[in-house]
């Protein structure tokens, strides 16, 4: 017998997808608000990220290195935004409403 996940299949599902590449559907406001935001801020945001977390712990001799993920990316930010000590913080948000339907139960289940 496979493992239990393994009969389970989404043939139905809904996606939902709000303001994409950081353009509010409704051209004012996003679907999960936004937040202006200090560089420091941000790098500290980001710093609190499981991934983040989990790629620091397994390298601890870079942390706060220029190798470090989040100084690289923070130092690639500064460039970006040229000298702004501020950035409008967004989020892309995706709803995904699935049905579950076992193979004993059919598509049509």
């Amino acid at each position: 017998m496979g493992h239990a996940l393994t009969n389970i299949q989404f043939p139905k599902h809904v996606k939902y997808d709000f303001d994409k590449d950081g353009i509010p559907d409704d051209g004012q406001n996003f679907f999960g608000g936004s937040k202006t935001m200090t560089i420091e801020q941000v790098k500290k945001l980001l710093s609190t990220g499981s991934p983040i977390v989990k790629w620091r712990a397994l390298q601890p001799e870079l942390v706060g290195t220029k190798e470090d993920i989040v100084v690289s990316l923070v130092q690639e930010l500064k460039e970006v935004v040229g000298g702004r000590e501020t950035v409008e913080v967004v989020g892309h948000t995706t709803i995904w409403l699935m049905k579950k339907v076992t193979t004993e139960e059919g598509p049509s289940g």
